[in-house]
Formats: C-alpha cells, sequence, structure tokens
C-alpha cells in the first residue's frame, strides 16, 4: 500500500535588509540563489526536530514556547564556497507555518549575528 503524507505549507517571507545582504553576497557566491531554495526544503523537514533541541547547524538563539515563536542560526551549505559555510538568522512562527529571514552574512566577513536585529523580532 501506499503512505499518504501531509505536506505542510510553509510561508517565508525575506526582511528588507536580508534582501540587501543576500544580493551583495550572490555576486560573490553565484550558487547561493539555488543553495538557499534547497535550505528552505531542508528546514521545513527539520522543524519538527530542531525546535525541540539545537540540533547540528541549527541552533537556537530565541524560544518562547508560549506563543511557538523560536529565532535559530543555522548554516547554510554554499556549494561555491565548498567547506565554508554562510550563516542564516531567521524566525519561525509555528502557529503560522511562517518563516522570515532577518539576516544573512559569510562567517569570513563578520564574526557573529547582529543580536539587537534579531531581538526585535520576539515579537514577530
Amino acid at each position: 500500500g501506499s503512505i499518504l503524507r501531509s505536506v505542510i505549507k510553509m510561508e517565508f517571507e525575506l526582511e528588507e535588509k536580508f534582501k540587501k545582504e543576500f544580493k551583495k553576497l550572490f555576486k560573490r557566491y553565484r550558487s547561493l540563489d539555488k543553495d538557499f531554495v534547497f535550505f528552505q526544503q531542508l528546514i521545513v523537514k527539520l522543524l519538527d526536530t530542531i525546535t525541540v533541541r539545537s540540533a547540528n547547524h541549527h541552533a537556537i538563539l530565541y524560544r518562547d514556547q508560549e506563543n511557538n515563536l523560536f529565532i535559530f542560526k543555522s548554516r547554510l551549505q554554499c556549494r561555491t564556497l565548498r567547506r565554508n559555510s554562510l550563516r542564516l538568522i531567521y524566525v519561525y512562527k509555528k502557529d503560522e507555518q511562517k518563516i522570515r529571514f532577518i539576516q544573512i552574512y559569510f562567517k569570513g566577513d563578520r564574526q557573529n549575528e547582529d543580536v539587537a536585529r534579531w531581538k526585535k523580532f520576539k515579537k514577530f
């Protein structure tokens, strides 16, 4: 027999600053657009696991259980970069099945995420 699987429809949003950072990085790393699409597909499959506890390459920066809101920092594998990877900061609102990407950066350009920037999304 066939196994029926329900597919969750996830809504993705991009912050304006994120769009600018992405565009700048895409000029340097030409596989970034395809790598980002792959990441989005992957993350939807991993969300049930990584909302429970941080997993390899996916750290929980903030968790609000009451409102089902999570802020993550994840590694984005970029084929152009080979082993080096980019970092993504994003908010996941479980009840609304929505992910908003806040920041993308290359670890070689910037050591850490912009904490003040993601803290604004605690009430997303």
